[in-house]
């Protein structure tokens, strides 16, 4: 990840390490910027940090490596051409919604093997883009039940304003 700010694609990446930790799984993130300290959430949060400069050869040994963020592009770029076998290992997780702000650093979104988004809209916006894509582009929604998201998508809103209420927003 590029940026540990305690905002939302940062947290929704140590939700998920969390939640891979504690299926079993052995996570490591690796952090462009070099904050090992404990304001950093992964550190507070238990999840292991590595020196960016280590990343390269770690995501070549891993199983799965889940890029963060548009900002990613050029160290995905960068992996593929060094480790060109290991690149149909990345996933690469898309937060951002306007890809305008990302023309000059992403050129490809297809160079990872697989794309997921956090909404939506974001997907829409990156595929109105004109970008290439790989097979698999889906939306996920961490932390959210699918039961949560079908209830969501209903059209009827279940909440009852009172008269006052609903008078007002007739003005």
């Amino acid at each position: 990840s590029h940026d540990w700010t305690r905002t939302g694609s940062p947290l929704l990446l140590i939700e998920t390490a969390l939640e891979m930790q504690k299926a079993g799984f052995n996570v490591r993130v690796a952090a462009l910027q070099y904050d090992f300290s404990e304001d950093n959430p992964a550190v507070s949060s238990g999840v292991p940090l590595i020196p960016i400069a280590d990343a390269f050869s770690a995501a070549n040994e891993a199983d799965l490596v889940v890029a963060n963020t548009a900002e990613a592009s050029m160290w995905i770029d960068s992996f593929r051409v060094r480790f060109p076998h290991s690149s149909a290992r990345v996933v690469w997780w898309i937060h951002e919604l306007d890809p305008r702000k990302y023309a000059d650093s992403v050129v490809r979104l297809d160079h990872a093997d697989a794309l997921i988004f956090d909404s939506q809209a974001s997907l829409d916006s990156w595929e109105n883009a004109g970008y290439a894509f790989p097979a698999f582009a889906d939306v996920v929604h961490p932390g959210v039940s699918d039961t949560w998201i079908l209830e969501s998508q209903k059209s009827a809103f279940p909440l009852s304003l009172p008269s006052c209420q609903r008078r007002w927003m007739r003005d």
